[in-house]
């Protein structure tokens, strides 16, 4: 997964087809990941 963090890092890519569908995958996944620890977060507050 490092390897896929720095592949985006001084990329300004605006369209989908800029992106290959690894790199879908892994923003759709991430997204999720992202949204599941703020639920957590909020509910332990």
């Amino acid at each position: 997964m490092k390897y896929l963090q720095n592949v985006f890092q001084g990329r300004s890519l605006l369209k989908c087809k800029d992106y290959t569908p690894a790199e879908i995958n892994y923003l759709i996944d991430f997204a999720l990941h992202l949204k599941e620890l703020k639920k957590i977060s909020l509910t332990n507050i």
